[in-house]
């Protein structure tokens, strides 16, 4: 019983195996020493939300009542294919705040919604999405780390792909997709963008201001959108088009100097304008 919060506390140790039920109100891990190991569950009507540092060793399933709210979060135990070597979301989850770091996996048919918050969101470690990443708010690489997204990444507002400290990479074999907001989404300075999937832009605009953007062969831009290049960028073999790419600014390099192979140059497999 009880409609508000209860804490786990500071200096209090937590290691879970189990289930953490929140049938009402809040449970709130605020100790810094939380570990959820393999199998765990969050259960219940009510909200888990994880204000401290804690650690996912493994697979762990939500009833979308899961909120990653501050701290450093790492996922897995850092050894090679065991269940414990990243932390998968067998669930839905919030992110509103904090750092991931380690190995994170969003599961197929799995959302992982990074809130608009006012809280800062940073990527430290690798993150593989092969269901959806819904991103209601801006998200900020470190280190040059990776987001491997095989499913869709959902710009779902005038939000953007950010540096925060040495860059980050974002390898794209699904979708990218813009479906809110009338404005600009950005792949900003010092996110190197390597895409053998679609760039979709619903809405507004998303545009490459990174000058490391690698557009491979098969890639596609659809979308009633638009989406610019408007910094340096390498187009590798054939892409197609929905009449909505404009090719802006730097220096547009097409093909990978391979002669007789289908990535020798770029093919424009649809209407594209140059401004």
């Amino acid at each position: 019983a009880g409609s508000g919060t209860s804490s786990i506390g500071s200096s209090i140790t937590f290691n879970n195996s189990g289930t953490v039920e929140a049938q009402t109100g809040t449970i709130s891990f605020d100790s810094g020493a939380a570990t959820f190991n393999d199998g765990s569950q969050f259960t219940g009507a009510g909200q888990v939300v994880i204000n401290s540092n804690a650690r996912f060793l493994g697979g762990f399933g939500t009833n979308n009542n899961l909120t990653l709210a501050a701290g450093t979060l790492s996922g897995g135990d850092g050894s090679i294919g065991n269940p414990t070597s990243e932390a998968v979301m067998n669930g839905n989850v919030n992110w509103s705040g904090g750092t991931l770091t380690g190995r994170w996996q969003v599961s197929s048919g799995k959302t992982l919604t990074i809130q608009s918050s006012g809280n800062t969101k940073i990527l430290n470690g690798t993150l593989t999405n092969q269901g959806m990443i819904a991103a209601q708010d801006h998200l900020y690489f470190q280190y040059n780390t990776p987001l491997n997204n095989q499913g869709v990444y959902d710009l779902q507002a005038d939000v953007s792909l950010l540096n925060s400290y040495a860059g980050g990479t974002f390898n794209n074999s699904g979708t990218l997709r813009k479906s809110m907001g009338s404005g600009t989404s950005s792949i900003g300075g010092s996110i190197t963008f390597n895409n053998s999937g679609t760039v979709q832009a619903q809405t507004g605009t998303i545009s490459f201001d990174s000058g490391a953007a690698t557009f491979n062969d098969g890639t596609q831009f659809t979308g009633a959108g638009q989406v610019v290049v408007a910094s340096s960028a390498n187009f590798v073999g054939g892409f197609g088009t929905n009449n909505n790419l404009t090719l802006a600014a730097g220096t547009l390099n097409g093909g990978d100097g391979s002669v007789g192979n289908p990535t020798s140059q770029a093919v424009i497999n649809g209407n594209v304008n140059w401004s």
